[in-house]
Parts: structure tokens; C-alpha cells; sequence
């Protein structure tokens, strides 16, 4: 079930913010809101494979509702099959870290809005690492889901 049926961007998103902050340092940015909104309406295709999991405890899980369940779908999909080009894979994990980076780094300075600059670089790069995601991955995502499960319901789509 997706949380945000019409798969719009949401004002309060922050994307139109992030952009112009990435534009303001000096990093050219060559895509827009729409192309965002069109990935998502492609993710829905996942959805079916919502089936082979209880999303609802992995979000309880983690403490995280996801707005656009296809993406998470997509992204667990490709990590669990070979059959992606590899080059959509790196695509797919520079996005995914470039996100986890930014919603990290939004959490720590809201939660400690008096760290010096250097102080909240040191938090950030202590929490976004492979490893301490790997660790969620295992302890709360793998005993989620099935190779076989996600590959026989992909199959159906």
C-alpha cells in the first residue's frame, strides 16, 4: 500500500532545497522534481513483491514509514538478484547513499544544533557507514525476506 498514492514530492520534502543547495556549492544538478516523481511511478511495478514480506515490521523495525514502498521494494530487489546491469546498481547506491547521507545528517543537526561543523561531520561519518548498515540489514531486513519468495512473485509481475 502506498502512503502517498498521487506520488507527488511533497513541499516539505526538501528536494527543491537540497538541489539548490547542491547548485549553490558548486555541484551541477541535472535533473528535476518530475524525473523523481516519474522513478517512483516506475518503482510501483515492485509492489506485488510486498507480498513476500511484512513491510509494517520492517518499518516498526526500523522506525522509519516509506513514503513510496515501490522504492524499497525495487532496492531490496536488486540486492537480492543478479540479473541488473551493474551500472543501474551503482546508480541505484549512490542515490540511496546520497539520501541516507542527507536524512543523517538532518537528524544529527536537529538533534545537536549546537555541534560545531566538524563535530557533526565526525557524528555523521561514525553513522553512515557500511558497516553499521550492514548491521541493520541483518538484524532487521534479511529475516524479512526470501530470495526464492521475491524471485517466484518478480516472475509474476
Amino acid at each position: 500500500m502506498l502512503l502517498n498514492p498521487s506520488l507527488e514530492l511533497r513541499s516539505d520534502s526538501g528536494f527543491k532545497a537540497a538541489t539548490a543547495f547542491l547548485r549553490w556549492i558548486g555541484i551541477q544538478v541535472d535533473f528535476e522534481p518530475s524525473q523523481v516523481t516519474e522513478v517512483c511511478i516506475a518503482s510501483t511495478r515492485y509492489i506485488p513483491l510486498s507480498a513476500c514480506m511484512d513491510i509494517a515490521a520492517l518499518e516498526n523495525s526500523l522506525g522509519y514509514q516509506f513514503v513510496h514502498e515501490g522504492l524499497l521494494l525495487q532496492a531490496l530487489y536488486i540486492l537480492l538478484t543478479t540479473s541488473m546491469e551493474e551500472a543501474a546498481i551503482r546508480g541505484l547506491e549512490f542515490l540511496g547513499d546520497a539520501v541516507l547521507d542527507y536524512l543523517i545528517t538532518s537528524y544529527l543537526y536537529s538533534v545537536y544544533p549546537k555541534l560545531k561543523p566538524g563535530q557533526l561531520t565526525d557524528l555523521r561519518s561514525v553513522s553512515v557507514n557500511n558497516k553499521a548498515f550492514a548491521n541493520v540489514a541483518v538484524d532487521r531486513v534479511l529475516p524479512q525476506i526470501s530470495n526464492l519468495e521475491i524471485l517466484v512473485a518478480f516472475q509474476r509481475l
